[in-house]
């Protein structure tokens, strides 16, 4: 017997959790939550850094280049800090 089971989205047959297709009608269980699960798997989050363009001019570059150095060193700090608590912590 099976210890999980799941309605098929097909047929509406119980059928072992386990398994990828249906015993009954050979559908695929759970098929919405795959096809949303391989949409987000494809976005990747966007890294809230500076981004220098190609058509920036080379005074626009330079202080994009110090403003990505300092959010480095923020990015650092703060890592570090949580470090710090979480080895206090536990």
């Amino acid at each position: 017997m099976a210890y999980h089971q799941k309605k098929c989205e097909h047929c509406s047959m119980w059928t072992d959790g386990s398994i990828h297709n249906c015993a009954f009608c050979g559908g695929v269980l759970d098929e919405v939550y795959k096809k949303e699960n391989s949409a987000r798997k494809l976005k990747l989050p966007e890294k809230p850094i500076i981004r220098i363009n190609p058509e920036d001019g080379p005074f626009t570059i330079f202080f994009k280049r110090i403003v990505q150095f300092h959010q480095l060193v923020f990015y650092w700090i703060v890592s570090i800090v949580i470090y710090f608590i979480t080895w206090v912590v536990f």
